[in-house]
């Protein structure tokens, strides 16, 4: 699996160009998944197993559909702004 500590808003964005290592730390330290997990192993609500078990099936989920998204077809040009915008409004 690829190092994300670098990655910014997109794959090849290094965002320490624009923010400080201890900006970064800071954010990481705020990462939503990782207090979720600590805060559900502290009481008790799921086990380390059941967290990873969910890691595990999330990760083949997303696996599977890269595979789909790989192996489709690109849309035809005239679908470039289909579904994009608001056609009418309910």
């Amino acid at each position: 699996m690829q190092d994300l500590s670098i990655l910014g808003h997109h794959q090849g964005d290094n965002s320490l160009r624009y923010r400080t290592a201890e900006e970064e730390e800071t954010a990481r330290a705020r990462d939503c998944i990782k207090r979720f997990r600590a805060q559900v192993l502290r009481d008790n609500s799921l086990g380390a197993s059941d967290l990873d078990t969910i890691d595990y099936i999330n990760r083949a989920l997303l696996e599977e559909a890269v595979k789909f998204a790989e192996s489709s077809p690109l849309p035809a040009p005239e679908e470039l702004f289909t579904n994009v915008y608001v056609s009418e409004l309910a």
